[in-house]
């Protein structure tokens, strides 16, 4: 992570206002960079990550990469409640997996790198990691599958 780093986000207590501060203002760091891809997103997709904790606090039911012509991956992110969405990271190219089925997404960070991509970094509970980059993305809303 670029701004919202683990040391940071494990500080952060609702009661220390010092800590709080720290972290908004990482994330108004981190809000201003990703102001330069937003663009980029489906609005629907937006709307999701705007509201409050949008993507955040949901476990990953299921991660599928698939091969949709040669050399080019596309990276699928089923999750789980309270709603039910699924993420297509489309023309992936370079992708770290760390512990993420069932684990609860706490944060992340989307940001501009080199070559027209986008990075998505994701910290779970439990240390688990994602890292992906990729070219675009597409959001769906599922129906609950209980």
């Amino acid at each position: 992570m670029k701004y919202l780093k683990d040391e940071l986000y494990d500080a952060c207590d609702i009661e220390d206002e010092d800590s709080m501060e720290r972290w908004s203002e990482a994330f108004a760091c981190y809000e201003k960079e990703f102001s330069q891809v937003r663009h980029r997103f489906p609005k629907r997709f937006l709307a999701e990550v705007d509201q409050g904790y949008g993507i955040c606090d949901r476990a990953v039911r299921r991660i599928v990469i698939e091969e949709k012509k040669p050399n080019h991956f596309d990276l699928t992110l089923q999750l789980g409640k309270p709603e039910y969405n699924t993420i297509v990271l489309q023309n992936i190219s370079a992708l770290q997996i760390n512990q993420v089925i069932n684990q609860i997404w706490i944060h992340h960070e989307f940001l501009p790198i080199e070559n027209g991509r986008i990075s998505l970094e994701v910290a779970f509970w439990g240390g688990g990691r994602l890292y992906v980059e990729f070219k675009s993305l597409c959001f769906f809303r599922d129906k609950p599958h209980e």
